[in-house]
């Protein structure tokens, strides 16, 4: 993943503009409140699939983080597993 995106979700996570979690970050997706989507790379194949119709039907920007949902979890602060967040 390119620093310029890792960048972007420690701004976001100051500014708290974050969703996380893959029901409410596709939920944000329908109501096009989401501006870029950063899976993990062990996120199940379903939940991809649903985000790469999204990607398509509404041109968002969908990364991909450089570790795991407990990796992201991390970078993000956080107790849990993170395998999909949006940022506002």
């Amino acid at each position: 993943m390119d620093k310029k995106y890792l960048d972007e979700i420690k701004r976001a996570i100051d500014e708290k503009r974050i969703i996380i979690g893959a029901k409410r970050t596709l939920k944000y997706l329908k109501s096009k409140k989401i501006k870029l989507v950063v899976i993990s790379k062990n996120c199940p194949q379903n939940i991809k699939d649903d985000l790469e119709r999204y990607k398509k039907m509404f041109g968002i920007d969908v990364q991909v983080f450089d570790g795991g949902s407990k990796d992201l979890g991390i970078f993000c602060g956080k107790p849990y597993l993170v395998s999909v967040l949006g940022i506002e």
